[in-house]
């Protein structure tokens, strides 16, 4: 049985709902009802009959601007028109839904208005740092992304990555309190130079990212060196008495290069490490001087101090050779006399280790070098591994292995960094098990040594006969108690070949190689050889998929806009220097591109076969998610 309901009953309804209704004659402009819950949040007795824009908005003269019955009037029937505003009269923020009903031979009016203004807030709340003011990490790179999939073919983007200098010292020095007072100073002062179109947003710790729309590489150039001067007079007016300054990566991004937000923040972290690189060397070596100079005066520096009862855990994780500890508080390092004396260091204690340093790694491994030490001094990696070239006392280089551990203190800030250097030039039975050193390393040259070494069984290199006969089963089973296949041959071999040629490459691996290996033919799409599996980890595919992917060719997992000059870079390089190194993507899995450094070299077996050799490492594998 349907129950007939009366007027009151609907109206007694619409009085109980916690929004606000009112309905107006769109002829005269004039309230016809307002359901209680309105009434109680304008303030208001009895507003029927009233003319709603002088009662609901401050100061009109006339029907609201954005009012929406001419626009409803104009669309079919029944539609309705939803949209935000914000009241004059509460001040608060509303999500109306209007629409037009014939009755009674009469057009009304209704509006239905929902205050949102505390979920804009909340939203507001959860896009802001909470620290400096300005967008966050999640909110900056959200809306970043949005512009670099929206980006038309007349629009570009400039962005740059700022590291802060020196916020680590100020922590150490001034305390937490004034390293934030710090960071609200950049930020703040950024931010108001900005234009209405530029955004910054704090990406870690110390680190910002600033993007400009539509402006010039030069021009923002500028704009830095600038920002630069106008930090240096402001900090005095909020009592800042130590030097605020900051290092930069800047890029220009365009539609055509179809970046993601992982891209942009990898290439401008790369060309903010090269200035960031020169700022600490230039501080270094300024307090290099001033120690230098408090010696010369017969003054007593600070006694070497780090944290000794951490030293034994960094030190057990390495492997024994020169030693060194670091107090990555105060920046000095001992060194092991050993190292001291092959290595022409002033003492076994440097102040200033990178200082030091930085005028004797060999100039092309000085990027990579600064880098990875620099990321263990923010702590923002626990561990250390890199080779790199150092002039030794007798002028020539030596090729050395570093690997370290980091400690934190009980704050969770870096405090210990121990180790231990390889000198790998003297480390000669690698593989051959001996104390001799084999023929090939003679030269001295760690990079001739690994071609030598792995190519000498499948293409005859001369080789002196041992006279014992490796054991073959011995051989075999010790690669299937290996849990995972350390190199794939895409050519078949005998099987004693085989297993002597993995033997070796997985001793050398085991010892050297920190990521991943790869040898091709010369030829066009790069015919595999063998790879390792550091290869298949970055891809992300099992050998079989990997397989089936590239079809045996390596240029097919390297990204489609790569792959010509990849190929072209190296014949290039290769012409006039024994070695080449780029910079290119490759494609994983699931289609998502990884930056990868290579640095490689020819060789040529008896049979004039000419073959590529190359180290591949992904330093920027990190998505910067710190």
């Amino acid at each position: 049985m349907t129950q007939a309901f009366t007027s009151e009953f609907y109206k007694n309804i619409l009085n109980r709902i916690n929004s606000n209704i009112y309905i107006t004659d769109i002829d005269t402009n004039k309230i016809v009802y307002m359901n209680d819950y309105m009434k109680h949040t304008f303030h208001l007795q009895n507003p029927e009959g009233e003319t709603c824009w002088k009662i609901l908005q401050c100061d009109m003269t006339g029907r609201c601007p954005f009012c929406k019955i001419e626009q409803l009037k104009s669309t079919q029937r029944n539609s309705a028109c939803v949209w935000k505003e914000k009241n004059t009269i509460t001040g608060r923020i509303y999500m109306n839904c209007d629409s037009l009903i014939d009755w009674d031979g009469k057009q009304y009016h209704i509006q239905n208005s929902i205050d949102i203004t505390d979920q804009i807030l909340l939203s507001m709340e959860a896009s802001i740092d909470e620290l400096t003011g300005i967008l966050n990490r999640n909110a900056g790179k959200k809306r970043l992304e949005d512009m670099l999939k929206n980006m038309t073919s007349e629009d570009k983007l400039a962005v740059a990555l700022c590291d802060i200098n020196g916020l680590k010292w100020v922590n150490d020095t001034y305390g937490h309190m004034e390293g934030d007072k710090l960071l609200v100073f950049f930020a703040q002062n950024v931010h108001q130079e900005l234009q209405d179109s530029d955004f910054i947003f704090r990406l870690s710790g110390d680190e910002f990212v600033i993007v400009f729309v539509n402006k010039e590489t030069a021009q923002l150039e500028t704009w830095m060196q600038h920002m630069l001067e106008k930090l240096k007079v402001r900090r005095t007016a909020k009592g800042i008495t130590y030097d605020v300054s900051f290092s930069y990566g800047l890029a220009s991004i365009y539609a055509g290069e179809h970046l993601n937000v992982s891209d942009v923040l990898s290439i401008v972290d790369t060309q903010m490490y090269i200035q960031k690189r020169d700022h600490h060397i230039k501080m270094g070596q300024e307090r290099l001087q001033q120690d230098r100079r408090r010696q010369a005066n017969g003054e007593t520096l600070l006694p070497f101090q780090y944290n000794k009862d951490y030293l034994f855990d960094a030190l057990s994780e390495s492997i024994d050779d020169y030693l060194f500890v670091g107090n990555l508080k105060t920046g000095k390092f001992m060194y092991s006399y050993k190292m001291m004396v092959d290595f022409g260091l002033p003492s076994q204690i440097l102040s200033n280790a990178a200082a030091f340093w930085g005028e004797k790694v060999h100039p092309d491994d000085m990027m990579m070098f600064l880098r990875s030490n620099q990321e263990i001094a923010d702590g923002r990696a626990e561990q250390h591994a890199i080779t790199y070239r150092a002039k030794n006392a007798n002028g020539t280089w030596s090729h050395l292995l570093c690997k370290g551990k980091m400690i934190r203190d009980e704050s969770g800030q870096p405090d210990l960094f121990a180790g231990t250097i390889r000198n790998l030039d003297n480390y000669t039975d690698i593989v051959s098990g001996s104390d001799s050193s084999p023929s090939f390393l003679q030269s001295n040259d760690i990079e001739q040594f690994v071609v030598s070494e792995i190519f000498k069984t499948h293409f005859p290199f001369a080789e002196e006969k041992t006279a014992e006969t490796p054991d073959k089963n011995a051989d075999s089973q010790a690669l299937l108690a290996t849990p995972k296949i350390l190199f794939y041959f895409l050519e078949q071999l005998p099987e004693t070949e085989r297993l002597k040629i993995e033997h070796k490459l997985q001793n050398f691996i085991n010892q050297y190689i920190l990521d991943g290996f790869r040898a091709v033919y010369a030829k066009p799409q790069m015919p595999l050889f063998c790879f390792n599996q550091a290869v298949l980890d970055f891809t992300q595919y099992t050998y079989q998929e990997f397989m089936e992917t590239c079809n045996g060719y390596f240029s097919h997992i390297i990204h489609p806009d790569d792959r010509e000059m990849v190929e072209q870079s190296i014949s290039e390089q290769l012409k006039n220097n024994p070695f080449y190194s780029l910079r290119y993507r490759i494609l994983r899995k699931d289609t998502t591109p990884l930056w990868i450094y290579e640095r490689g070299s020819a060789v040529i077996n008896e049979y004039g076969e000419q073959f590529i050799l190359s180290f591949l490492f992904a330093p920027y594998e990190q998505e910067l998610t710190k």
